[in-house]
């Protein structure tokens, strides 16, 4: 099961998930890829993102822990990037050694965003209620004006 904090957390992307869509590409662009970490004790993330196949981005992150009992927000690195304008299949991958490794990729899940100008990704390394460490991955349509678009 998933934390209380983490469902609370998703709630404003689970809202504004696409439907799918019979399209293999995205109806939008890719707007941006996020990772946070939840957990209490500082990880190291690797961030893979490919663009129709070809890798585009990779880059190691170091996050710190997080420290719920001081109502700290936890640490965000969030990837934007001009090539990230087209409507094509993207795929992020997000590998924390001592968690295990997640990946999303658009052409299998096909979602459709029309109208939400782009879309993101954001992955957040949390742990269940019953402690199992986990990389969670939610996808959705970004909200106009919270993020410009390529």
């Amino acid at each position: 099961m998933i934390s209380r904090r983490r469902y609370l957390g998703l709630l404003p992307i689970a809202g504004l998930t696409g439907c799918l869509s019979s399209d293999a590409d995205p109806t939008e662009p890719l707007g941006k890829v996020s990772v946070d970490n939840f957990l209490r004790r500082p990880v190291t993330v690797t961030v893979t993102i490919e663009k129709e196949g070809e890798t585009r981005h990779t880059a190691e992150y170091q996050l710190r822990a997080y420290k719920e009992e001081e109502h700290d927000h936890p640490e965000l690195v969030t990837i934007q990037e001009p090539w990230m304008g087209d409507t094509v299949n993207y795929t992020a991958t997000f590998d924390v050694p001592s968690v295990g490794k997640s990946t999303y990729s658009s052409e299998k899940h096909e979602e459709d965003f029309t109208g939400s100008g782009c879309w993101s990704i954001a992955a957040s390394i949390d742990t269940y209620d019953d402690g199992r460490e986990i990389i969670d991955i939610a996808v959705g349509g970004l909200i106009e004006g919270a993020v410009t678009c390529p």
